[in-house]
C-alpha cells in the first residue's frame, strides 16, 4: 500500500506525514520502508524519526548504502529474492 503526502496536505520533511502514514496502513512506523529519490527530504527526515529508508536514484549507477537505481531492485533489497 502507498501513502502520497500531496494527498495529505503534508511534506515529506514534517514528521507527522510519517506518524499518519503509519496511522493510515495500520502498522508501527518499524514495519514502514520510506522510498524516497530527495536527500533532505525522503532520506535525512525519516531516517531522522528511526524509519527504515531506501534512495531510488534511477540517474546514479552503483549502489550506495541503501540505494537502488529502479522499484525492480525492491525484493532483493527486502531479502524476497
Amino acid at each position: 500500500m502507498f501513502v502520497y503526502s500531496c494527498d495529505m496536505g503534508l511534506v515529506k520533511s514534517q514528521s507527522e506525514i510519517y506518524e499518519l502514514a503509519s496511522e493510515q496502513l495500520g502498522v508501527t512506523s518499524l514495519h514502514c520502508l520510506m522510498i524516497g529519490d530527495s536527500q533532505r527530504c525522503g532520506i535525512d527526515a525519516p531516517l531522522a524519526l528511526g524509519l527504515r529508508v531506501l534512495h531510488l536514484r534511477p540517474s546514479e549507477s552503483g549502489e550506495v548504502g541503501n540505494a537502488v537505481q529502479s522499484l525492480t531492485e525492491l525484493p532483493r533489497f527486502l531479502g524476497r529474492n
